[in-house]
């Protein structure tokens, strides 16, 4: 009786271990933004008509992107896009410029365009 109730239980202990690490998997954290990124980051005052151009670059589509935003292509709209679904939402302009082909200077020419929500 010990024998298959100490069976039991290991068959439980193992099943449990076993869904708590499928539960465990998240998604890959995001890369820091360093220093010199946040830096070179700077917000010009927002007019209003500047408010109505802004483009959201945690909900906006390829089109969106790209037609709203200088310097950037289909091509980079895709990939902030696509780093978007990696890492998830943008939490500050700076980490806009761990996207492949997208520099300070991008960032500097956008930063009155963009918003985060």
């Amino acid at each position: 009786m010990f024998k298959q109730i100490f069976n039991l239980l290991f068959v439980v202990v193992g099943l449990t271990v076993g869904i708590l690490n499928a539960q465990a998997v998240e998604k890959p954290t995001r890369p820091p933004a360093t220093k010199m990124q946040i830096a070179k980051v700077s917000q010009p005052g927002v007019t209003r008509a500047a408010v109505q151009q802004r483009v959201n670059i945690n909900t906006a589509g390829v089109e969106a992107l790209s037609s709203g935003l200088k310097g950037i292509g289909p091509k980079k709209a895709q990939a902030i896009i696509d780093f978007r679904k990696q890492y998830g939402a943008f939490k500050s302009l700076a980490e806009l410029t761990q996207v492949k082909g997208i520099g300070p200077a991008t960032l500097e020419k956008n930063s009155g365009r963009i918003v985060l929500r």
